[in-house]
């Protein structure tokens, strides 16, 4: 159960890189718990996929240096890691001259029958609205 949690959280932010909705749609339970950064929880994965597409719009990022920590029975896991990404809208970003980001993150997830029943993301571009300040 660990390995296959392990090897499903990196399907996880492979699809993220790529960038590719419909295979992290494939990934995820039908009822899925995310918590935003910002601090909202949204539930369902229609409301996920309508994240992603208004993210990728918004900006293009790219996880690396990638930690994956999974707790013995395999039903959570950890991820920690670096994002570099840059914003595709100059309205998206927190200061005029700020094109590209390179910020740290993490996130919890809650995995049952094989898919992501919970993701939760700390960190990311949203602490660059505070460094801009």
């Amino acid at each position: 159960m660990r390995e296959s949690t392990r090897q499903l959280l990196g399907r996880y932010f492979r699809a993220y890189n790529a960038r590719d909705i419909e295979k992290l749609l494939l990934l995820v339970h039908d009822d899925l718990l995310h918590d935003v950064e910002t601090c909202r929880r949204e539930i369902g994965k229609q409301a996920f996929a309508r994240f992603l597409a208004a993210k990728n719009a918004r900006c293009d990022e790219h996880v690396y240096d990638l930690e994956i920590l999974v707790s013995r029975d395999g039903r959570h896991a950890a991820a920690e890691y670096k994002v570099l990404g840059f914003f595709l809208e100059p309205g998206d970003r927190p200061a005029p001259s700020a094109e590209t980001y390179r910020v740290g993150a993490g996130t919890f997830f809650d995995v049952r029958d094989g898919r992501i029943g919970r993701i939760s993301s700390y960190g990311g571009r949203w602490g660059l609205w505070g460094q801009a300040a």
